[in-house]
């Protein structure tokens, strides 16, 4: 009787021993390579210039093309691609943002049409926006900027008509704000001005064009 006593002890004991080391271990995240933490350390060190160059486009011949020398490339392709004859450069736009990183710009200017409205007091809304700007490379090792979403818009005064006040010979324009925009997802060459597409300006003769160019910001 007392063995049997014991040999149950002993398997008592031996059973809770087993359940004790039964628990699974818990999961451990892996920890980075050495390798991995260097590429991010250096992407996190990583900004690029975002240059955005707003462009009037006019079916009109002008005294002759007001861009910037880096956009005459641009400027032949639009030209055979385009019915207009003459390009002004209306606005420019720089901007610093880190890789894998978003801005958002907003403002009022003066108006960038062509053809100014007579009431040149109204201003321009325009509205600048991208997101995850990323410096990436294809398949034979070309570097290129990725945007995860580039967003420009614009709130242009469009003269609608001219009224006269009661008696007087006097008028003054009728002005109403029309919406332009784009909205798109692109890839571009480090430093290479890109057409990224055209915006309606209220005229059919008169037209926007958005370029953008890329690069990385030099460290300091």
């Amino acid at each position: 009787m007392k063995k049997h006593k014991i040999y149950s002890a002993v398997a008592v004991l031996a059973f809770w021993s087993f359940q004790a080391g039964a628990h699974p271990a818990l999961a451990q995240e892996p920890k980075p390579s050495p390798a991995t933490a260097s590429a991010d350390a250096q992407r996190n060190e990583i900004n690029h210039e975002v240059l955005v160059y707003l462009l009037a486009a006019a079916a009109a011949p002008g005294a002759g093309s007001d861009v910037p020398q880096p956009l005459e490339p641009v400027i032949k392709q639009l030209r055979a691609a385009l019915p207009f004859a003459n390009f002004r450069l209306a606005a420019t736009f720089l901007h610093r943002v880190k890789d894998g990183g978003n801005l958002e710009v907003s403002g009022v200017g003066g108006s960038p049409l062509i053809t100014a409205p007579t009431n040149s007091g109204n201003p321009t809304f325009l509205q600048l926006s991208v997101s995850d700007v990323r410096s990436v490379a294809d398949d034979a090792g070309q570097p290129f900027v990725r945007i995860g979403r580039f967003r420009f818009g614009l709130k242009v005064p469009i003269v609608t008509a001219t009224t006269r006040s009661e008696g007087g010979s006097a008028g003054y324009p009728v002005i109403q704000y029309q919406d332009a925009g784009i909205s798109t997802v692109l890839s571009v060459r480090e430093g290479t001005p890109t057409i990224v597409g055209t915006l309606p300006a209220g005229r059919t003769d008169e037209s926007f064009v958005l370029v953008v160019s890329v690069k990385r910001a030099a460290t300091r």
